[in-house]
């Protein structure tokens, strides 16, 4: 239509369509939320739907030896829709649990400019959990001061089904060092995860000076500094013009908050500053055989951040092709160089000094189990294997898997766990078959720290 125009030499029209898009812009930017008109309330709403369950006891349905009540079943039930998950207080594990770890979201807080980031990688570690939010290098802030501070629109974000949807967005207009040039028209077009959150230290600078303006108000608590501005209600769309410009100091209100996969895929650095010394990880990322880049990028950003070695006992293992071939005329012998000879690594993890642990107890074993195939799989696995080759791999943008999909990835979570467990119980040894003794020397230590105290799980 605008070359038509040109060509009459009548730009009116065109100049007209143009102001109505401007005005479009304004009013939209103006009255609606930016995060809200992304896909990051379907991604949160689609995974509640499919994962936000809690168990309920239900009397009388399981059989009792003769002479005693009927005991009760536990089944699995669906949160409701409208349902609010606040972390503080659905983030940490009921008190009937007992025992439970702490869980802790890990995402990815887009930083630019100011030298904040070594170059390519624009992003750093973002972390959410019942106590408190956060990051090394945007402070951190106490969870239940966040939603209290937070406009309701913004506490829809400090949930827990919107922390797990934050921690996969991995589709975004910034994505920390997988950062490229169709994150613009993600922006544009709203076919973008991730949101924003208040950022810890503007929070911080907020309350610091309203208790100066407490303390000169005589602890007046009324009397507020009308000059500070506060968190906006609404995300307008000036955040939208930071997106497609990819402009996210350090200083500002909001963060834009990702995928963790955008600073560390695996979570592995965000235990190790915690100063875990036994870590599971269970890896479903998409990492392309016959490397395993994700972990091999964890390792190098913990000794590199964190001063952190971990050296891994046999890491060709998990290797495709190196596992034991099916037999030639088997249906599943088209499998062969995809099998690896286990799925699990092992490694030993060493802290420095720096730590702070006692020189006893910095030395931890992990495992790393990865979304693999491997001979001694279940029959049903390599068959559905053989007949979808894209298995174990396929992309978190199929929001819509099929039964056997689902059934497929349920089934590889149950054995990979049993392979864990399996391998966590035997000797570890070397590719040459002899004991691998700094595995030994780290499961000593671990067990020595447990039981002191000194250690952290």
């Amino acid at each position: 239509g605008t070359a038509r125009d040109l060509v009459a030499e009548s730009p009116g029209p065109s100049i007209m369509i143009g102001i109505l898009a401007l005005l479009i812009v304004l009013v939209v930017g103006g009255l609606f939320d930016e995060t809200s008109l992304s896909l990051h309330p379907f991604y949160r709403r689609r995974l509640a739907s499919a994962f936000a369950t809690r168990a309920v006891s239900l009397p009388g349905a399981t059989e009792t030896p003769p002479g005693k009540g009927p005991e009760p079943t536990l089944v699995s039930v669906p949160y409701h829709p409208r349902e609010l998950t606040p972390l503080s207080r659905y983030a940490r594990p009921a008190r009937s649990v007992g025992k439970f770890p702490e869980f802790i979201f890990g995402a990815a807080a887009n930083l630019t400019g100011q030298d904040r980031t070594p170059p390519g990688l624009n992003a750093v570690s973002f972390t959410m959990s019942a106590d408190w939010v956060g990051g090394p290098d945007v402070g951190w802030v106490r969870t239940k001061t966040l939603e209290e501070g937070s406009p309701a629109r913004i506490r829809r974000d400090v949930t827990v089904q919107a922390a797990v949807a934050i921690s996969g967005a991995a589709i975004a207009s910034a994505m920390g060092r997988f950062s490229a040039w169709y994150q613009i028209v993600l922006a544009v077009s709203g076919a973008r995860l991730g949101t924003w959150l208040p950022n810890p230290v503007f929070l911080g600078a907020m309350g610091a000076a309203q208790e100066k303006v407490q303390e000169k108000a005589n602890d007046k608590a009324h009397i507020r500094d009308w000059t500070l501005p506060g968190l906006p209600g609404i995300r307008r769309g000036t955040y939208l013009l930071r997106e497609l410009f990819n402009i996210h100091p350090q200083e500002e209100r909001l963060l834009q908050v990702t995928d963790g996969g955008h600073y560390e895929n695996l979570g592995i650095v965000e235990l190790l500053r915690r100063r875990c010394t036994e870590i599971y990880c269970i890896d479903g990322g998409g990492d392309t055989p016959p490397t395993a880049p994700g972990l091999a990028s964890a390792i190098a950003l913990a000794e590199t951040e964190l001063g952190v070695t971990i050296v891994l006992h046999d890491p060709f293992a998990a290797e495709p092709g190196a596992g034991r071939p099916l037999t030639q005329n088997s249906g599943l012998a088209s499998l062969n160089s995809t099998l690896t000879r286990e799925p699990v690594l092992t490694g030993t993890i060493q802290y420095p000094a720096a730590s702070g642990l006692p020189k006893d107890a910095r030395t931890g074993v992990i495992y790393v189990a990865k979304a693999l195939l491997w001979p001694n799989m279940s029959y049903p696995l390599l068959s559905y294997a053989a007949r979808h080759s894209i298995f174990p791999h396929d992309s978190t943008g199929d929001q819509w898997f099929s039964d056997d999909q689902f059934t497929a990835y349920t089934q590889l979570g149950r054995e990979l766990g049993e392979v864990v467990k399996r391998v966590r119980d035997r000797p570890v040894t070397t590719p040459d078959g002899r004991p691998a003794q700094a595995s030994v020397r780290a499961q000593l230590a671990f067990e020595e720290a447990a039981a002191s105290g000194d250690g952290s799980r």
